[in-house]
């Protein structure tokens, strides 16, 4: 455990739940000076109950409006606090319900990724029979109409901040809050790079569509030639990108739909209506801006200047928050480790269980095998087991598992476990199967073991793309992940970072977007908060967010020191049980050996084998 780890365990967190964790106490610790607050809690302690006590504490005080970010719609609809507001203080930023699009649906998909949504909802949402204006109970097209003065609280994914950065900043326009809080449950999108990307064809498409929009409008046209012009110069190689006039999107209110006519019309699917890539360029959430021959690109951040924030999310680092958000940030509840006193976690250090060594079917195998004999050992103590492994791998594992199981005769059946999906009813003979990366699933609180088959790493792009996404493409020094005495360890192509600043930002990326999956998977069985034993695949050092761990140097060393008994043991006390239930019911060992193809002598043998359930109990987890 790391020195000086102050551990919480399941007779202190009610204290910590009900002091640390009230919502009067966690509201007067979120800054008013700029700082963010982040609040590192691993799952099950209590952080989204207490994320949404904070929401309504702060309506009920200082702030006059909340905005609260979920990872996913799942999320939301668990949220208890939306019943504790007024009607029509709320507004929940719905999805665009495909399903009740119905044929129109392919044909929205296309003006969506083309950028031109009005266009969409003008043509395709107006004439459709599921509108309210038209009798239908859908009123999805005008949700954001609904966000004024009286919105109190508005519940969104962090989807929406991914697609429109400069969200929350619109909305403080709608609503004219004299406070407004801002809450992420979980932040997941600090993991991911927000990049545009445009074409010079794309850009001369758009100006093309702008010029015939030109033409045809009635008013706004001075704001149309502003774009024009302005385009004409982010064209121009010779004019720096700085040296630009900011884009105002607002210039071209009246001429929207007109230009995603016209470019449609001009180009088809070929059209992207850019307006919302060009509004970012030159303006607060930029932090890099390229422009190559043929190619543009802007990096963005989420934009929350103006709002008081609080960060609810596991395992990310300080370093990292602040430098996505530029903002200081002050870190809640430093230094505590949750852990239930009876938990105990194992981890497997071995390169074997990397997503390119499990490609082999041999170590494959190899490792279900091991993992198997562990939910065997759980089903005949009544434990319910959940299985985690690459997505890549899910599929495998569970053929595997339920194949040899079955030829076992210990047969077990895999659910795919998901949000929203019921699993109370599980027997332990139902195995739990999520990969790596899931979110929302909170339905495996009461599941007894976690086991992962194989290990989660990044790869170097993804690290790449998060790290590098602020730095000109000629000052990036690509990064890598190395192998260092069963730990992985970033490092820079030139064998050096520039700065220890540099070193640090690199190791808390890599911290959050590889450490930060596993610990997360682990948290869907709470053994911060309940009983639970959890066996990870990881070489990695993860007892500074999980506590105490035993490290096994190599899977055979853990099967060794665990006496997990192998597939082939497995094999004969199985052919044991069925000999001896064979000659139990009357037969001879001449016909179950005749019947089963091997010698007289051999199914004596495999009749003195031991048991099936005693070989199993001589695992010592």
């Amino acid at each position: 455990m790391s020195c000086g780890a102050k551990v919480i365990d399941e007779l202190q967190l009610p204290s910590f739940r009900g002091s640390e964790l009230a919502p009067e106490r966690l509201y007067h610790l979120i800054p008013d000076d700029d700082r963010v607050a982040l609040v590192p809690l691993p799952p099950g302690v209590g952080k989204s109950e207490a994320a949404q006590g904070v929401a309504y504490y702060a309506t009920e005080h200082e702030h006059d409006l909340v905005i609260y970010v979920c990872p996913t719609r799942a999320i939301i609809s668990e949220m208890s606090i939306i019943q504790s507001f007024e009607p029509g203080a709320t507004v929940i930023l719905e999805r665009r319900p495909t399903t009740l699009c119905g044929d129109a649906d392919p044909e929205w998909r296309d003006l969506e990724r083309g950028g031109c949504a009005a266009l969409a909802k003008a043509s395709l949402c107006k004439r459709c029979v599921q509108l309210r204006e038209n009798g239908g109970d859908g009123s999805w097209p005008d949700q954001l109409d609904r966000i004024d003065s009286g919105t109190r609280l508005l519940v969104l994914t962090e989807q929406y901040l991914v697609l429109n950065p400069l969200l929350i900043q619109q909305v403080r326009e709608r609503v004219k809050p004299d406070r407004s809080l801002v809450i992420f449950d979980e932040a997941l999108f600090l993991g991911l790079p927000i990049v545009r990307h445009f074409s010079r064809s794309e850009l001369e498409h758009f100006r093309e569509a702008l010029t015939k929009a030109f033409e045809i409008a009635h008013r706004g046209k001075a704001g149309i030639e502003t774009w024009i012009d302005g385009i004409g110069f982010l064209l121009d190689r010779d004019v720096g990108l700085e040296n630009l006039r900011h884009f105002w999107g607002g210039q071209l209110n009246f001429n929207v739909l007109a230009a995603q006519e016209a470019g449609q019309l001009m180009f088809g699917s070929k059209f992207r209506y850019l307006a919302s890539e060009l509004e970012l360029l030159n303006s607060r959430v930029t932090i890099g801006q390229w422009r190559d021959d043929d190619n543009f690109e802007i990096a963005v951040r989420v934009d929350t200047q103006g709002s008081d924030v609080l960060v609810l999310a596991p395992y990310v680092d300080a370093e990292v928050v602040e430098e996505r958000l530029a903002r200081p940030v002050v870190q809640l509840f430093s230094g505590i480790v949750f852990r239930h006193s009876a938990s105990r976690i194992l981890n497997i250090a071995d390169p074997i269980g990397t997503a390119a060594t499990l490609s082999s079917p041999d170590h494959f195998d190899r490792v279900v095998d091991f993992f198997l004999a562990l939910v065997l050992r759980n089903v005949a103590r009544r434990w319910r087991t959940v299985l985690v492994t690459r997505k890549k791998f899910v599929s495998r594992v569970i053929t595997r598992i339920e194949q040899i199981s079955a030829a076992l005769g210990r047969p077990v059946q895999c659910i795919l476990a998901s949000a929203g999906k019921s699993l109370d009813h599980c027997l332990p003979e139902d195995i739990a199967v999520i990969n790596y990366g899931i979110v929302g699933v909170n339905n495996l609180q009461h599941f007894n073991a976690l086991y992962c088959i194989g290990g989660y790493y990044a790869r170097s792009d993804h690290l790449n793309d998060v790290y590098q996404q602020s730095l000109p493409p000629e000052s990036r020094v690509p990064i890598g992940v190395r192998m260092e005495g069963r730990r992985r360890k970033v490092f820079a192509a030139d064998q050096r970072f520039s700065t220890r600043y540099h070193a640090r930002r690199a190791e808390a990326t890599h911290h959050m977007i590889e450490r930060h999956v596993v610990v997360q998977a682990v948290g869907r069985i709470r053994p911060f908060t309940t009983p639970a034993e959890v066996i990870l695949f990881q070489c990695d050092e993860l007892s500074t967010d999980l506590g105490s761990i035993v490290e096994y140097p190599s899977l055979g060393f853990a099967r060794r020191s665990l006496r997990v008994p192998t597939l082939t043991q497995l094999k004969q006390a199985a052919r044991g049980e069925m000999v001896r239930a064979r000659r139990n019911g009357g037969e001879s060992l001449r016909a179950i050996a005749a019947d089963c193809g091997i010698s007289p002598s051999t199914a004596s043998l495999a009749a003195r084998e031991e048991n099936l359930d005693g070989l199993l109990a001589h695992i010592r987890l």
